[in-house]
């Protein structure tokens, strides 16, 4: 680690820009507009990216325009030589949250340092795991500019889960991924010292308030009066609006987001990942930095739910597609947890000899599991609940249910998932008891 955090160090030091945008020559990191087509364009041909006379195609990835792409915060370019078909993406980093201002008209600050968290974390993960994320080609810390990798070879798995399509194994990989990270980012792997270093380097605190209050407090959209779903689901979620002591447990669970048991992702739903038959990758690590090991785990299973529950809402699906569908993603989220804890065993029966030297203490990887286990699961929910209703957040699994009758059945049926998983998931012993629950509340097939 003390390399990996050497050579991230060496990259901070190298953020510089000699080039500007028309309009801002006097403009500061915190002040930068946004980015336009032409202005890629100048970016890239003056960088050396493309050639001066290349033939570009630009398309802004974040509206949606010419593919598919959840643009919730940031700018997205993709840009391609017509000629040489050579492509890259140009992420830029933008201060406001841009889905919130189409969807309020008022503006949403969000701090621009993420963007050294990105380019930080990227660094991090290709270190330890190689391929997990995009090669960066050029970082202009000045005008917040990523030109990394495209990933157009791929497909956002949120899109394609919500199109019917599988990939075996998928979930069993991630879920060792994330117990990888749990590991090798620990004090059981790198010892306190180098952990606590470690900590400070990729402290995200800012990111963390922002994430306590959507899920935990104040946003969250469980707890809120407003009548932002339909009325079919509206009696549960008024049950949960009103149960002031669930109220105070679930922001109790919130500060344990400040708990800095390794490094996290904090992002890790299925519109983050780009997969194909062969290979995945995980992307946007902007709000990335060292929190609870259940986050990521549990964001993930959010993402599995709400995939889960959408298939109550499009009645005109084939019935055998919409009930493998459901049957896959019980799958996902079984091989999520077991791949986790299988990983987590072979992980620490390999360096159960070299306590010493790693600094690892006498843990069971069984018990730390559980650690995370209730709380991943009742995040699952949290993190899967701004997604339900009509909300600047809704994704692709609930955006192509137009009948509002079955989106009402669709919110009714996670809203009361979430009642039973939020006061009482302690009653699961195993994943396996936790899905069944999400089956009999809302399977096709039980209807």
């Amino acid at each position: 680690m003390k390399q990996i955090l050497a050579q991230i160090a060496d990259t901070d030091h190298k953020f510089k820009s000699d080039y500007v945008f028309d309009a801002d020559v006097n403009s500061k990191i915190g002040d930068v507009k946004d980015v336009s087509k032409a202005d890629i364009e100048r970016y890239v041909k003056a960088h050396n990216i493309f050639d001066a006379n290349a033939d570009l195609k630009i398309i802004n990835l974040s509206d949606q325009e010419g593919g598919r792409a959840e643009g919730f915060v940031n700018l997205v370019f993709r840009v391609q030589d017509l000629n040489s078909k050579k492509s890259v993406i140009v992420k830029h980093v933008t201060s406001y949250t841009r889905a919130r201002l189409r969807a309020t008209g008022k503006d949403h600050p969000v701090y621009t340092a993420r963007f050294d968290f990105e380019v930080r974390s990227i660094i991090l993960m290709r270190e330890i795991f190689k391929d997990i994320a995009p090669e960066i080609y050029l970082i202009d810390r000045n005008l917040r500019l990523i030109v990394m990798e495209d990933l157009g070879h791929l497909e956002t798995l949120r899109f394609a889960l919500a199109d019917g399509k599988t990939y075996p194994d998928f979930a069993l990989i991630l879920g060792g991924f994330l117990a990888g990270l749990r590991f090798y980012t620990s004090e059981f792997y790198l010892g306190q010292n180098e952990k606590h270093r470690s900590e400070r380097y990729f402290n995200c605190d800012v990111t963390k308030v922002n994430m306590v209050n959507l899920y935990f407090g104040k946003e969250c959209v469980l707890f809120n009066d407003a009548n932002i779903f339909e009325p079919e689901a509206r009696e549960v979620q008024r049950r949960l609006a009103n149960n002031f002591n669930l109220k105070r447990e679930m922001l109790a669970l919130g500060m344990k987001s400040y708990n800095n048991e390794c490094m996290c992702h904090n992002d890790l739903t299925a519109g983050n990942v780009m997969i194909d038959n062969q290979e995945f990758k995980i992307i946007d690590f902007e709000f990335a930095g060292y929190g609870p090991a259940f986050m990521d785990l549990g964001k993930m299973t959010g993402s599995f739910i709400l995939n889960y529950v959408s298939w109550l809402g499009v009645p005109d699906e084939p019935l055998d597609k919409r009930l493998a569908m459901q049957k896959y993603a019980l799958d996902m989220i079984k091989d999520l947890y077991n791949g986790y804890l299988a990983t987590l065993k072979n992980l620490f029966a390999k360096y159960s000899g070299t306590v010493k030297g790693l600094g690892i203490r006498s843990e069971d990887p069984e018990r730390l599991y559980k650690h995370v286990f209730y709380d991943a699961l009742r995040l699952g929910i949290l993190s899967a609940a701004p997604r339900v209703p009509d909300f600047w957040t809704k994704t692709a699994e609930i955006e192509r249910i137009t009948d509002k009758k079955f989106l009402g059945l669709t919110q009714k049926r996670f809203l009361e998932i979430a009642e039973y998983v939020l006061i009482q998931a302690e009653n699961f012993n195993s994943i396996e008891d936790f899905c069944e629950l999400v089956h009999c509340c809302a399977g096709v097939d039980v209807q």
